[in-house]
């Protein structure tokens, strides 16, 4: 079957003819010009386009019979339609197109399936965790892989599409030969989409083929923007979800030391590890470090803990604190500007320049100032200590006359000056060091840990448990928690812990209140102890040294050198005072090159055998030499400078061999005693 296209001169437009090779040459006519020169009008042709190699009933039918005369020319107006195929062939034709669009279905179909699976996986993990796939596929990639198949298969239907419609385009009307071109470029890429676009709009191609192109131009346009879009939609946060796989551990301490913290020393003395020392140093002296810091264990960063109705979930034993200002017992200032409390030695004095003083206290003069929670904390205090010091905490600042003025309850010093009222005020507290439980509500929010203190319990001496103790001097302080949560969630309080379940493992322990006879066995967990040897190492660490030792004699030993140093330095003068004979060469060996080493008989190489021949001349130079500067001061030696002056303008170089020394070589040529130095080519031994 072949399709040549002939070129019609004189008419204005192009004739496509089609010759079929294996049908029946049919009978030629010559149509009336009139018809040739209309010819591509869409008047002269039917409304439904007639396809090369669409088969109609006519062509069906002989074209002429051999006996019949030549059939009558065509009528010049042919029949609009054609008669309507029977049912069986409708639905032929119909299973005809389905089976050359079947894979543009099935593309359909899979792009479907695609977008389903797109949609269910977003669906299904709103709001949940992101997945964790094998080879390290995340819910992104899996995401972008499937809309890239997506596009993909969007794009590949589309394109036939175009393909399609380009050949209706033409079959419409009349059209550009470019325009095959343009749906061509079309169905390959977004370039020739967006051309498309363009032309059909410039065109006006706004039929019904024209906006069928129209609509798949800007499908395979949009298609661009499917990974993009898919994208956006997974959209990860931080959101708190309880985790069942994943364990939040803080510490906490039912009982310390928990290792080896303290050591003997003594019948009954016992001192705590250097390590603590360092720490509790540290913490005075550096508040701010994070050293201690809890360590939390939260793999998520965001981590809650149970607390059972209760608002405490977690509990720890430890050294806590209490305070009162005592203020009030601050003397009035002295003569002399002496400001002082009640214990030994609390003395400051503003003209001298002392404005702290902290050291250790009895607090006996302190009593009716106590609280009830102070008094009962004050006698398991393991360091009391006051405070005397200067601030301007007490004071109100006046900047009303445009220069700041403080306005104080106390006054410094006995005199009017203004100079001490602006100093500030005196303030006084005194404090109290404890073993304590304390009882946390935590949270873990953002990798920081948040703990507010529930409610804090004083650890007293146990006389129940101490008394069955039969291998320390020292019982152990302990505090009670109530309400105590065990037993997965049970509470028990001060009235039925002891009706605990008697659990395999669980150890109790008898527990007793100073001043009553009654014993209560209680659970060790609902227990918190601090070892009373540790208390009593860690008390005497802050008494004796931390809170009122002196540190003066870490500087003993730089004092003694320094006094050593100036004593030896002293004593040497003396004797180079005493012997004017003898020379102050102190460590130079500029000396030893001048004048070598000498015998019991004089210079080395006047006794016999001590040097080679020809060693007299050589002394007889030095000598020479040498009582250039000999006596210059007074003494058979000279001086350390004119040595210094003299090795300056020599020039000599070593000399090994059977006789190895420094060679002289002399002094330089612009030396403007060269002529007088007696001493030239000499070996310096």
């Amino acid at each position: 079957m072949k399709a040549n296209l002939f070129f019609l001169p004189g008419c204005a437009s192009r004739t496509l003819a089609w010759e079929l090779e294996d049908r029946a040459k049919q009978p030629s006519f010559n149509p009336p010009q009139e018809d040739i020169t209309a010819y591509g009008s869409r008047s002269q042709y039917p409304s439904e386009p007639r396809w090369p190699f669409q088969e109609t009933d006519q062509d069906k039918q002989p074209h002429f019979s051999p006996p019949a005369p030549p059939p009558p020319p065509p009528p010049i107006n042919p029949p609009i339609h054609h008669q309507p195929a029977p049912s069986p062939r409708r639905s032929g034709h119909t299973r005809h197109v389905l089976r050359y669009w079947g894979l543009e279905i099935f593309t359909l179909f899979v792009a479907i399936s695609l977008l389903t699976a797109i949609i269910w996986l977003l669906t299904h993990y709103d709001g949940h965790y992101m997945p964790k796939w094998p080879f390290e596929i995340n819910l992104n990639s899996a995401i972008a892989l499937l809309s890239t198949f997506l596009r993909a298969a969007i794009v590949a239907a589309v394109a036939e599409i175009i393909g399609q419609i380009k050949w209706t385009w033409f079959a419409e009307q009349t059209r550009p030969l470019q325009h095959l071109q343009d749906f061509d470029a079309a169905s390959r890429s977004i370039l020739g989409s967006t051309k498309l676009l363009a032309m059909l709009v410039w065109n006006l191609g706004f039929s019904s083929t024209g906006f069928l192109a129209i609509g798949a131009a800007i499908v395979t346009i949009a298609s661009l923007a499917v990974g993009p879009v898919t994208q956006q939609a997974v959209r990860t946060m931080t959101c708190p979800m309880l985790e069942d796989n994943i364990r939040a551990r803080i510490p906490a301490a039912n009982y310390v030391p928990g290792s080896s913290a303290y050591y003997r020393v003594g019948a009954g003395s016992y001192e705590i590890e250097v390590d603590m020392k360092s720490a509790m140093i540290q913490g005075i002296t550096d508040p701010g470090s994070q050293d201690s810091d809890v360590q939390v264990l939260c793999p998520s960063g965001n981590c809650t803990w149970p607390d059972y109705g209760t608002g405490v979930t977690h509990a720890s034993i430890g050294v806590c604190s209490k305070c009162i200002d005592t203020t009030s017992f601050v003397s009035e200032p002295d003569t002399v500007g002496n400001l002082s409390l009640p214990d030994d030695g609390a003395v400051i004095n503003i003209l001298a320049g002392k404005y702290m003083w902290m050291g250790y206290s009895n607090l006996t003069a302190y009593t009716k100032l106590f609280s009830d929670d102070f008094a009962a904390a004050a006698p398991v205090s393991m360091a009391n200590f006051s405070m005397l010091m200067i601030s301007t905490s007490p004071c109100t600042s006046d900047n009303s006359t445009g220069t700041s003025k403080l306005t104080c309850p106390h006054r410094l010093s006995q005199s009017d000056n203004s100079y001490f009222s602006n100093l500030g005020d005196y303030v006084a507290a005194s404090c109290i060091l404890y073993p304590c439980l304390k009882e946390y509500h935590a949270r873990y929010v953002n990798n920081t840990l948040t703990e507010t203190v529930v409610r804090t319990t004083t650890a007293a001496s146990n006389p129940a448990e101490n008394a069955a103790s039969r291998y320390s001097l020292y019982g152990n302080y302990t505090a009670r928690q109530s309400p105590c949560v065990i037993d997965n969630g049970t509470w028990y309080d001060t009235t039925n812990q002891s009706q605990a379940l008697d659990v395999p493992g669980r150890i109790w322990t008898n527990f007793s209140v100073s001043g009553s006879d009654e014993v209560t066995r209680v659970p060790n967990e609902c227990l918190y102890k601090m070892d009373g040897t540790f208390f009593s190492a860690l008390s005497t660490f802050l008494k004796a040294s931390l809170l009122s030792a002196s540190c003066r004699q870490y500087i003993a030993l730089p004092i003694i050198l320094v006094g050593l140093c100036g004593i030896l330095l002293g004593w040497i003068i003396l004797k180079n005072y005493n012997d004017p004979e003898q020379p102050v060469w102190k460590g130079s060996v500029l000396p030893l090159l001048f004048f070598g080493l000498h015998d019991t008989m004089g210079p080395k190489g006047t006794a016999g055998g001590a040097s080679n021949g020809g060693d007299g001349p050589r002394d007889g130079v030095r000598m020479a030499r040498n009582m250039t500067f000999f006596k210059e001061n007074g003494r058979s030696a000279p001086e350390l400078h004119r040595i210094q002056q003299e090795s300056g303008r020599m020039r000599v170089r070593f000399h090994g061999g059977m006789d190895p020394g420094f060679l002289d070589l002399g002094t330089g040529r612009s030396d403007p005693e060269a002529a007088n130095a007696s001493f030239v080519s000499v070996v310096i031994k």
